[in-house]
Protein backbone atom coordinates (compact mmCIF):
# COMPACT_ATOMS: atom_id res chain seq x y z
CA UNK A 1 0.00 0.00 0.00
CA UNK A 2 1.33 3.16 -1.29
CA UNK A 3 -0.21 6.73 -0.13
CA UNK A 4 -3.03 4.87 1.62
CA UNK A 5 -3.99 3.24 -2.25
CA UNK A 6 -3.73 -0.70 -2.31
CA UNK A 7 -0.73 -1.50 -5.46
CA UNK A 8 -1.55 -4.47 -7.06
CA UNK A 9 1.75 -6.26 -8.70
CA UNK A 10 1.32 -8.52 -11.31
CA UNK A 11 2.93 -12.36 -12.51
CA UNK A 12 3.51 -13.62 -15.77
CA UNK A 13 3.82 -17.57 -16.46
CA UNK A 14 4.80 -18.70 -19.71
CA UNK A 15 6.27 -22.13 -19.78
CA UNK A 16 5.74 -25.57 -21.54
CA UNK A 17 4.17 -28.81 -19.92
CA UNK A 18 6.22 -28.68 -16.73
CA UNK A 19 4.95 -24.97 -16.07
CA UNK A 20 1.42 -26.83 -16.07
CA UNK A 21 -0.68 -25.95 -12.41
CA UNK A 22 1.79 -22.83 -11.77
CA UNK A 23 -0.52 -20.37 -11.78
CA UNK A 24 -2.89 -21.79 -9.32
CA UNK A 25 0.06 -22.95 -7.09
CA UNK A 26 1.13 -19.13 -7.13
CA UNK A 27 -2.58 -17.94 -6.36
CA UNK A 28 -2.49 -19.95 -3.30
CA UNK A 29 0.96 -18.58 -1.61
CA UNK A 30 0.79 -15.09 -2.35
CA UNK A 31 -1.13 -12.51 -0.79
CA UNK A 32 -3.73 -10.69 -2.13
CA UNK A 33 -1.42 -7.91 -3.27
CA UNK A 34 -0.68 -9.89 -6.05
CA UNK A 35 -2.52 -11.32 -9.04
CA UNK A 36 -1.65 -14.05 -11.24
CA UNK A 37 -3.02 -14.33 -14.95
CA UNK A 38 -2.92 -17.27 -17.72
CA UNK A 39 -2.66 -14.48 -20.50
CA UNK A 40 -1.65 -10.81 -20.48
CA UNK A 41 -0.23 -8.31 -22.75
CA UNK A 42 3.94 -8.36 -21.85
CA UNK A 43 4.66 -5.07 -22.82
CA UNK A 44 1.99 -3.81 -20.16
CA UNK A 45 4.77 -5.03 -17.20
CA UNK A 46 7.29 -2.96 -15.29
CA UNK A 47 9.96 -3.31 -13.06
CA UNK A 48 6.91 -3.74 -10.03
CA UNK A 49 6.21 -6.66 -12.05
CA UNK A 50 7.46 -10.28 -12.43
CA UNK A 51 7.62 -12.68 -15.32
CA UNK A 52 8.25 -16.50 -14.57
CA UNK A 53 9.34 -18.23 -17.85
CA UNK A 54 9.67 -22.28 -17.54
CA UNK A 55 10.83 -23.31 -21.06
CA UNK A 56 13.36 -25.29 -23.13
CA UNK A 57 12.16 -28.97 -22.71
CA UNK A 58 11.33 -28.59 -26.37
CA UNK A 59 14.38 -27.65 -27.85
CA UNK A 60 16.69 -29.91 -25.76
CA UNK A 61 14.56 -32.96 -26.83
CA UNK A 62 15.42 -31.76 -30.35
CA UNK A 63 19.59 -31.38 -29.64
CA UNK A 64 18.60 -27.32 -30.14
CA UNK A 65 19.66 -26.16 -26.51
CA UNK A 66 21.99 -23.15 -27.88
CA UNK A 67 17.96 -22.09 -30.11
CA UNK A 68 16.36 -22.38 -27.04
CA UNK A 69 18.78 -20.07 -24.47
CA UNK A 70 19.93 -17.99 -26.72
CA UNK A 71 15.78 -16.96 -27.72
CA UNK A 72 15.59 -16.66 -23.57
CA UNK A 73 18.81 -14.53 -23.36
CA UNK A 74 17.21 -12.36 -25.85
CA UNK A 75 13.83 -12.23 -24.02
CA UNK A 76 15.64 -11.56 -21.08
CA UNK A 77 17.48 -8.27 -22.90
CA UNK A 78 14.41 -7.20 -24.89
CA UNK A 79 12.25 -6.50 -21.64
CA UNK A 80 14.65 -5.88 -18.90
CA UNK A 81 12.31 -3.18 -17.80
CA UNK A 82 10.71 -6.41 -15.57
CA UNK A 83 11.76 -8.89 -12.82
CA UNK A 84 12.15 -12.43 -15.21
CA UNK A 85 12.86 -15.72 -12.94
CA UNK A 86 13.58 -18.45 -15.48
CA UNK A 87 13.55 -22.28 -14.31
CA UNK A 88 16.34 -24.21 -16.10
CA UNK A 89 15.40 -27.96 -17.56
CA UNK A 90 15.07 -30.88 -15.37
CA UNK A 91 16.95 -33.73 -15.76
CA UNK A 92 15.02 -36.77 -18.22
CA UNK A 93 14.53 -39.55 -15.84
CA UNK A 94 12.44 -41.01 -19.08
CA UNK A 95 15.88 -41.65 -20.71
CA UNK A 96 19.13 -43.02 -20.24
CA UNK A 97 21.33 -40.85 -18.04
CA UNK A 98 24.22 -40.56 -20.90
CA UNK A 99 21.41 -39.92 -23.74
CA UNK A 100 22.40 -37.09 -25.94
CA UNK A 101 19.13 -35.16 -24.55
CA UNK A 102 19.97 -35.24 -21.02
CA UNK A 103 23.38 -33.70 -22.11
CA UNK A 104 21.64 -30.97 -23.70
CA UNK A 105 20.10 -30.52 -20.72
CA UNK A 106 23.46 -29.51 -18.90
CA UNK A 107 24.60 -27.15 -21.76
CA UNK A 108 21.12 -25.57 -21.22
CA UNK A 109 21.57 -24.94 -17.77
CA UNK A 110 25.24 -23.64 -17.96
CA UNK A 111 24.01 -21.31 -20.49
CA UNK A 112 21.21 -20.13 -17.92
CA UNK A 113 23.78 -19.95 -15.28
CA UNK A 114 25.70 -17.62 -17.20
CA UNK A 115 23.07 -15.53 -18.22
CA UNK A 116 22.39 -14.76 -14.50
CA UNK A 117 25.33 -13.31 -13.87
CA UNK A 118 25.25 -10.84 -16.82
CA UNK A 119 21.75 -9.72 -16.63
CA UNK A 120 20.22 -8.15 -13.59
CA UNK A 121 17.11 -8.56 -13.93
CA UNK A 122 17.00 -12.40 -14.05
CA UNK A 123 17.39 -14.72 -11.60
CA UNK A 124 17.32 -18.94 -12.30
CA UNK A 125 15.86 -21.41 -9.79
CA UNK A 126 17.90 -24.69 -10.21
CA UNK A 127 15.48 -27.66 -10.27
CA UNK A 128 16.45 -30.42 -7.62
CA UNK A 129 17.23 -33.51 -9.72
CA UNK A 130 16.74 -36.53 -6.66
CA UNK A 131 14.32 -39.39 -9.07
CA UNK A 132 12.08 -39.51 -5.63
CA UNK A 133 10.88 -36.03 -6.66
CA UNK A 134 9.50 -36.89 -10.37
CA UNK A 135 6.78 -38.58 -11.49
CA UNK A 136 6.69 -42.05 -11.99
CA UNK A 137 6.99 -41.28 -15.73
CA UNK A 138 10.52 -39.26 -15.14
CA UNK A 139 9.64 -36.42 -17.17
CA UNK A 140 7.73 -34.23 -14.77
CA UNK A 141 8.31 -33.08 -11.59
CA UNK A 142 5.41 -34.56 -9.09
CA UNK A 143 2.94 -31.79 -7.66
CA UNK A 144 4.41 -31.15 -4.46
CA UNK A 145 8.06 -31.20 -5.43
CA UNK A 146 6.39 -28.22 -7.75
CA UNK A 147 4.59 -26.43 -5.12
CA UNK A 148 8.15 -26.36 -3.34
CA UNK A 149 10.40 -25.41 -6.13
CA UNK A 150 8.51 -22.52 -7.87
CA UNK A 151 5.78 -21.70 -5.24
CA UNK A 152 7.82 -21.18 -2.68
CA UNK A 153 11.56 -20.92 -3.59
CA UNK A 154 10.59 -17.59 -5.88
CA UNK A 155 9.97 -15.91 -2.38
CA UNK A 156 7.79 -13.28 -4.41
CA UNK A 157 5.60 -12.45 -1.46
CA UNK A 158 9.06 -11.60 1.01
CA UNK A 159 10.17 -9.27 -2.28
CA UNK A 160 7.34 -6.50 -1.33
CA UNK A 161 7.45 -6.57 2.48
CA UNK A 162 7.75 -3.20 4.16
CA UNK A 163 10.81 -4.36 5.85
CA UNK A 164 12.54 -5.75 3.29
CA UNK A 165 15.94 -4.55 2.23
CA UNK A 166 15.77 -5.25 -1.48
CA UNK A 167 16.95 -2.22 -3.04
CA UNK A 168 16.38 -0.81 -6.69
CA UNK A 169 19.35 -0.71 -9.25
CA UNK A 170 19.39 2.79 -11.15
CA UNK A 171 22.62 1.99 -12.81
CA UNK A 172 24.23 3.89 -10.56
CA UNK A 173 27.50 2.35 -8.03
CA UNK A 174 25.17 2.89 -5.23
CA UNK A 175 21.95 1.27 -4.29
CA UNK A 176 18.93 4.20 -4.31
CA UNK A 177 15.83 3.55 -2.01
CA UNK A 178 14.03 0.59 -0.77
CA UNK A 179 11.86 -1.31 -3.11
CA UNK A 180 8.41 -0.43 -1.65
CA UNK A 181 9.42 3.52 -1.28
CA UNK A 182 10.44 3.38 -4.66
CA UNK A 183 9.59 0.78 -7.40
CA UNK A 184 5.92 0.93 -5.69
CA UNK A 185 5.57 4.76 -5.25
CA UNK A 186 5.14 7.42 -7.88
CA UNK A 187 7.87 8.88 -6.48
CA UNK A 188 10.53 7.12 -7.51
CA UNK A 189 9.27 6.19 -10.62
CA UNK A 190 9.44 9.90 -11.35
CA UNK A 191 12.33 10.46 -9.89
CA UNK A 192 14.64 7.72 -11.95
CA UNK A 193 12.31 7.95 -15.04
CA UNK A 194 15.03 8.42 -16.82
CA UNK A 195 16.88 4.94 -15.93
CA UNK A 196 13.47 3.26 -16.50
CA UNK A 197 15.36 0.16 -17.88
CA UNK A 198 17.32 -0.49 -15.22
CA UNK A 199 14.66 -0.46 -12.50
CA UNK A 200 14.44 -4.18 -11.82
CA UNK A 201 15.03 -5.69 -8.25
CA UNK A 202 18.16 -6.68 -7.04
CA UNK A 203 17.39 -10.73 -6.69
CA UNK A 204 20.81 -11.63 -5.26
CA UNK A 205 20.68 -9.67 -2.37
CA UNK A 206 17.89 -12.22 -1.10
CA UNK A 207 19.70 -15.01 -1.82
CA UNK A 208 20.26 -15.26 2.31
CA UNK A 209 16.14 -15.36 2.56
CA UNK A 210 16.01 -17.68 -0.69
CA UNK A 211 18.12 -20.44 1.20
CA UNK A 212 16.65 -20.29 4.63
CA UNK A 213 12.96 -20.50 3.14
CA UNK A 214 14.29 -23.35 1.22
CA UNK A 215 15.52 -25.64 3.68
CA UNK A 216 12.78 -25.23 5.80
CA UNK A 217 9.99 -25.90 3.32
CA UNK A 218 12.05 -28.91 2.57
CA UNK A 219 12.73 -30.10 5.91
CA UNK A 220 8.97 -29.63 6.19
CA UNK A 221 8.15 -31.91 2.92
CA UNK A 222 9.99 -34.60 4.51
CA UNK A 223 8.64 -34.40 7.60
CA UNK A 224 5.22 -34.66 6.13
CA UNK A 225 6.25 -37.66 3.71
CA UNK A 226 7.36 -39.19 6.70
CA UNK A 227 4.45 -39.19 8.97
CA UNK A 228 2.87 -40.57 5.98
CA UNK A 229 4.48 -43.46 6.08
CA UNK A 230 4.56 -44.03 9.43
CA UNK A 231 3.05 -47.71 10.48
CA UNK A 232 3.36 -48.87 6.84
CA UNK A 233 5.75 -51.07 5.30
CA UNK A 234 8.12 -49.99 2.34
CA UNK A 235 7.95 -53.52 1.09
CA UNK A 236 4.78 -55.38 0.55
CA UNK A 237 5.60 -59.45 1.87
CA UNK A 238 3.01 -62.18 0.28
CA UNK A 239 2.78 -65.40 2.12
CA UNK A 240 1.95 -66.95 -0.55
CA UNK A 241 3.84 -70.35 -1.32
CA UNK A 242 6.13 -69.34 -4.41
CA UNK A 243 5.17 -71.83 -7.14
CA UNK A 244 8.61 -73.38 -8.84
CA UNK A 245 9.31 -72.89 -12.21
CA UNK A 246 8.58 -75.42 -14.69
CA UNK A 247 10.62 -76.83 -17.49
CA UNK A 248 9.83 -76.17 -21.06
CA UNK A 249 8.96 -80.19 -21.86
CA UNK A 250 5.90 -79.86 -18.85
CA UNK A 251 3.83 -77.28 -21.20
CA UNK A 252 3.01 -80.09 -23.98
CA UNK A 253 1.95 -83.24 -24.03
CA UNK A 254 4.52 -85.51 -26.31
Amino acid sequence: MVDGETIHHRILVIGDSHARGLAMNLKQKLSNDYEVQGIFDIRKLTDGDVCLTWGGTHEVGKNESKKGSTALKEFVKKYNHMNIIAVNVPHRYDLQAPSCVNHEVKLFNRKLAKYEQLLGNLLVIKVDTNRDLYTGHGLHLNSKRKEVEIGERTVLNNLVKEDNQCTVNDGRDTPSTELNSSVYSNEGKNQHEGNKPHQVCEFKQCESQLTQISTKLCKNLKNSESDQSVGKSSIAVSEQTRRPPSHRSDDFLW
